[in-house]
């Protein structure tokens, strides 16, 4: 095995070893009536795993932002990005809706209405014969 991935299994295998210490079960063997076990968390593993849950949903807002934005052919990726964010900071400081339970492909929509110059119109490039289509 390549000496680098031994050394990353050694930090891994560490890392989860000194997370194990940090979790007590209670009553491992025996379980409350809704047939359920308990344990507790040390306050630094909590804080751990709160953090990486908030890091996770951001990371995965991005990703779902950026694909509906994407789908609405930008002229400039980060011109509409930086647009699309300042709205949704201005609904989230409103505290209006959070950022999950925001409708994505709504909220681009809007911004294309208000910046039509940051986006394509597919229509204008399109010959008349398929623009009479749609």
């Amino acid at each position: 095995m390549d000496e680098k991935i031994q050394q990353e299994l050694r930090k891994l295998k560490n890392q989860i070893d000194t997370q194990k210490d940090e979790v007590l079960f209670i009553g491992q063997d025996k379980k409350d009536d809704n047939d359920e076990s308990y344990f507790m968390v040390s306050s630094k593993l909590l804080e751990h795993l709160i953090t990486s849950l908030e890091a996770s949903q951001k990371e995965n807002f991005n990703l779902k932002l950026e694909k509906t934005i994407w789908k609405y052919v930008p002229v400039d990726f980060a011109d509409a990005w930086e647009v699309v964010m300042s709205e949704v900071k201005s609904k989230t400081s409103d505290n209006k809706e959070s950022q999950a339970s925001m409708n994505l492909n709504h909220l681009v929509k809007t911004v294309k209405k208000k910046h039509p110059n940051l986006f394509l119109n597919i229509d204008d490039f399109l010959p008349g014969d398929f623009q009479k289509i749609n």
